[in-house]
C-alpha cells in the first residue's frame, strides 16, 4: 500500500490536472485563442471550457463581419442584396466591426446531429421504438437504393445515425439548394445508388438524418424542432438557441458567415456571405443533421450535459453545487456514447463513430467531439469524461477544422496539466495546410487549361419548359434580354429562385442557387435541343437521369 501512495505521488509530480480555481488557465487558454485567430486569420470567434461542471473560461473575439470596402463578398454578391428576403426570411447582415459576444449566434452546423440523436434516445427509452428496430417496419413508405430490397428491408433504426449505410460523398447534401424540401429529400433518398456494401465500412452522410426526423414526428406527433425545443433546449437552458433558416436570420446577436479561401503564399482571403450565398434555404431542409444555432454560453451546457451522461450540476451565484437535474438516464445515454464504426486508427490512437460523437481513444484518455462546417461557420463541442472537462468553439468563417481542433487538444493539454513547453498544434496544422495548399495551387496552375467550345449562336433555342417526374419537378428555362435563366416551375414568379445560366463550354452552363454552383448540359440532336442534364452536387445525376423538353 506505501508502495503504490509513493507511486501514484511521483505520478502527480509529471502530470497535475487542472484545478478550476487555477487562475493562470485562462490566461493560457486566452492567449493561445488569439495565437490561432492570428495564424488562421479568422474574423470572429467565441470559445467556452468548463471543468468539473463548472465554467472556467468564456470569451469571445473578433468581428461579426468583415465586410469589404466595396461591400462585395462572396461570389461577387453584395451586402445590400441581404435587403432580399432568401427562403422567406431577410439574410443576415451586421455593422463592419460590431465584435463577437459570448451571446453571438452561431450556426452550429453538424454538431446539430447529435441533438437528434439525442431525442432519439429519449424516445428508446420511453419504449416508441428501439434502436433494433428496422427503419421500414417502422415507416412503411421507406425506401433506399432502387432494386436493392435487403437494405429497405433491413436498416436499422440506429444505421440512421451511423454513416454506413452505402452512401458516398455526402449524397443528397446539396438538393436544399436547388429547392427541394425535406419531404421531396426523404423520396430521393430512395432513388441513390450505394457506393459500398451495407455497413462495410464509414462515410458522412446528411439526408439519413431526414429518416430521424420523419421517426421523430411520427412517434411523438410533434415536429422534429418541436421535439428540440422540449426535450433538450428547455431542460437543458439553452434559451437562446433555435433553428433553420427564420431562426437564425431573425436572431438580434448573430455573426455574418464568411467564406475563407486560401489565396498561397500563407495568405487567406476571408469575404462574407451576403443574400442568396448564405444557403438558408438549405439552413431549413437540412434540418436534423445541421441546421441548429447556438452560443457559447448555452453550448456549454449541451456539453456539460453529455460529460455527466444525462444529468445537468446547478450552481448558485458564488458557484456552489446547489443541486443537480437529471435530464435523461445514464442507460439511455450510454448508447449515444458507444464507438460502432472505425473511422481512423494508428499506433497511438483509434478513432471511432457513435451515434452523432466522434470518440478518440489513446493510452492517456477517451475524446468525445463532433465538428460542424456549413455555409460561411464552423464548430466543435467536446467532452473528456475522465478529466470532468467539457468545451465549446464557434468560428463565423468557413476554415477547416485545424483551428478547432488546436484550440480543443491545448485546453485537453492544459487541463491535464501537460508540461511545458506545451505542443503547438496550430503552429503544426499551419504549416501542413501550407504546404500542400501551396502545392496544389502550383499543381493546378501547370495544368493545361481544358478547351472551351463556343456557344451556340442563338441562345433561345434552349427556353422551354424541361419535364421529369417527381420528386423532381418540371425546370423552366427563359430567355431575357439576352440572357439565360432557369427556375423550378413550383418557384414560378419567385424571384429568389429565378438564376441566371452563365456559359462555361459549347452547351453546358453553370448557375449558382442557395450557395452552391451546379452544371446544366443541353442536349442537342438535328440540331434540335431535346432535354438536359443536370449535377446535383455529388454526381447523383448518374442515378436520377435528365429532364426532357416538352
Amino acid at each position: 500500500m506505501k508502495r503504490l501512495f509513493l507511486f501514484s505521488a511521483m505520478m502527480l509530480g509529471f502530470l497535475t490536472p487542472l484545478s478550476a480555481q487555477d487562475s493562470d488557465f485562462a490566461n493560457k487558454v486566452d492567449e493561445y485563442v488569439v495565437q490561432v485567430m492570428d495564424t488562421w486569420q479568422l474574423p470572429g470567434a467565441a470559445v467556452a471550457i468548463s471543468v468539473d461542471n463548472k465554467v472556467v473560461f468564456m470569451k469571445a473575439y473578433g468581428v461579426k463581419e468583415l465586410r469589404p470596402a466595396d461591400g462585395v463578398g462572396f461570389a461577387g454578391v453584395k451586402y445590400d442584396e441581404c435587403k432580399f428576403a432568401q427562403a422567406g426570411v431577410k439574410p443576415v447582415v451586421n455593422n463592419p466591426g460590431d465584435p463577437v459576444n459570448t451571446s453571438s449566434l452561431f450556426q452550429i452546423a453538424s454538431v446539430s446531429k447529435s441533438f437528434t440523436a439525442t431525442v432519439m434516445a429519449q424516445l428508446v427509452n420511453e419504449g416508441k421504438f428501439k434502436w433494433t428496430d428496422t427503419v421500414k417496419n417502422l415507416l412503411p413508405d421507406f425506401r433506399m437504393f432502387p432494386g436493392d430490397d435487403y437494405v429497405t428491408n433491413n436498416m436499422l433504426v440506429r444505421d440512421a445515425l451511423l454513416h454506413s449505410t452505402g452512401l458516398v460523398d455526402e449524397a443528397g447534401t446539396y438538393f436544399g439548394n436547388l429547392g427541394y424540401d425535406r419531404d421531396e429529400t426523404y423520396t430521393m433518398l430512395g432513388l441513390l445508388k450505394p457506393g459500398f456494401s451495407f455497413r462495410s465500412a464509414y462515410d458522412y452522410n446528411n439526408i439519413t438524418f431526414v429518416v430521424c426526423s420523419k421517426l421523430i414526428e411520427k412517434y411523438t406527433g410533434k415536429t422534429w424542432e418541436e421535439n428540440i425545443r422540449e426535450r433538450v433546449f428547455k431542460p437543458l437552458g439553452m434559451t437562446s438557441s433555435t433553428m433553420n433558416a427564420d431562426g437564425f436570420a431573425a436572431a438580434k446577436d448573430v455573426v455574418t458567415p464568411h467564406d475563407y479561401t486560401y489565396a498561397g503564399d500563407g495568405k487567406v482571403s476571408v469575404l462574407p456571405l451576403y443574400g442568396d450565398e448564405q444557403a438558408l434555404n438549405w439552413l431549413t431542409v437540412i434540418g436534423p443533421a445541421g441546421s441548429l444555432c447556438s452560443t457559447v454560453e448555452d453550448l456549454i451546457k449541451y456539453a456539460q450535459f453529455h460529460c455527466n451522461n444525462g444529468y445537468v450540476v446547478n450552481r448558485d451565484a458564488e458557484g456552489n453545487v446547489v443541486d443537480t437535474t437529471f435530464i435523461m438516464p445514464r442507460k439511455a445515454m450510454l448508447p449515444l456514447h458507444r464507438g460502432y464504426t472505425v473511422t481512423s486508427q494508428d499506433s497511438t490512437m483509434m478513432r471511432l463513430y457513435g451515434m452523432c460523437w466522434f470518440i478518440e481513444q489513446n493510452n492517456r484518455y477517451k475524446l468525445y467531439f463532433h465538428t460542424g462546417t456549413s455555409w460561411g461557420v464552423t464548430a466543435i463541442c467536446y467532452f473528456v469524461p475522465e478529466l470532468k472537462l467539457a468545451g465549446c468553439v464557434l468560428l463565423n468563417c468557413e476554415v477547416g477544422a485545424n483551428p478547432r481542433y488546436a484550440i480543443m487538444r491545448r485546453v485537453v493539454d492544459l487541463v491535464r496539466g501537460e508540461k511545458e513547453p506545451l505542443r503547438d498544434y496550430s503552429a503544426e496544422y499551419w504549416k501542413d495546410y501550407t504546404t500542400s495548399r501551396d502545392k496544389a495551387i502550383a499543381e493546378q496552375n501547370a495544368k493545361p487549361k481544358p478547351d472551351v467550345f463556343p456557344e451556340v449562336a442563338d441562345r433561345s433555342i434552349f427556353a422551354g419548359t424541361y419535364t421529369k417526374e417527381a420528386p423532381f419537378g418540371d425546370i423552366i428555362i427563359t430567355y431575357e434580354k439576352g440572357k439565360l435563366y432557369r427556375i423550378p416551375a413550383k418557384f414560378k414568379g419567385v424571384k429568389e429562385w429565378k438564376k441566371e445560366l452563365k456559359h462555361k463550354s459549347g452547351t453546358t452552363y453553370v448557375f449558382r442557387s442557395d450557395g452552391h454552383g451546379f452544371e446544366v448540359t443541353f442536349n442537342m440532336e438535328d440540331g434540335k435541343v431535346t432535354g438536359f442534364d443536370q449535377e446535383f452536387g455529388e454526381g447523383e445525376e448518374k442515378a436520377f437521369g435528365g429532364w426532357t423538353k416538352k
